[in-house]
Order: structure tokens, then C-alpha cells, then sequence
């Protein structure tokens, strides 16, 4: 019985992949694009992710930003910008004010 369903299963996967490669040749043609014209965008492409510098939309680079700390941990000199997910040192510390670092150190 499930041998069956699978059988069957696969069978309309088939038949839903040829539907979709007679769309996507039908596309192509519309558009005057040929098999060489995807072969010569695909060859720079092999072996590695597709990303959007590739497809020519790159998004601007990410400035890194130089993060001053704000909380040393007295005890290791451990340091925390305040930003993101709080180490165990400080998370639970009712009062955060004998973490702070002065201002020019």
C-alpha cells in the first residue's frame, strides 16, 4: 500500500517537473534566451552559493562599527557593550551600575 502511494506520488512529481520545464522553455523563448546565454550565467556560479553580487543586485556592504564596552566584569576584566544577549556574569545582577566602566577609561 505504501509502495503504492510513493509510486503514485512520484509519478505526479514527474509529470509536475515536465509541466514546469515546458513553462520554463516556453519562457525562455518569449525572452530570446537560449541555452548558451544560461550556460555562460551558470559557469561563474559552479561550485559555490548564488548571492546577489552575483545575480548584479548587490546590497551595500555592512560598515562594521567599533562597539565601546560599557560592563567589565570586576572579578575576570571581562567586558560587555550592553548590546546583544547579556553574559551570565551580568545577567542576573540586580543592579548593573557596579558593572559600568567610567567614562575615559
Amino acid at each position: 500500500m505504501a509502495n503504492q502511494k510513493i509510486a503514485g506520488y512520484e509519478k505526479e512529481i514527474g509529470a509536475l517537473r515536465q509541466q514546469m520545464l515546458a513553462k520554463f522553455v516556453q519562457m525562455m523563448e518569449a525572452c530570446n534566451v537560449t541555452f548558451q546565454d544560461l550556460d555562460a550565467f551558470t559557469q561563474p556560479m559552479r561550485g559555490r552559493k548564488v548571492t546577489s553580487a552575483v545575480l548584479g543586485s548587490a546590497a551595500p556592504a555592512k560598515r562594521k562599527r567599533n562597539i565601546v564596552p560599557k560592563f567589565r566584569n570586576p572579578k575576570t576584566g571581562e567586558t560587555w557593550s550592553g548590546m546583544g544577549r547579556a553574559p551570565v556574569w551580568i545577567r542576573e545582577a540586580k543592579n548593573r551600575d557596579r558593572f559600568l566602566i567610567p567614562a575615559g577609561e
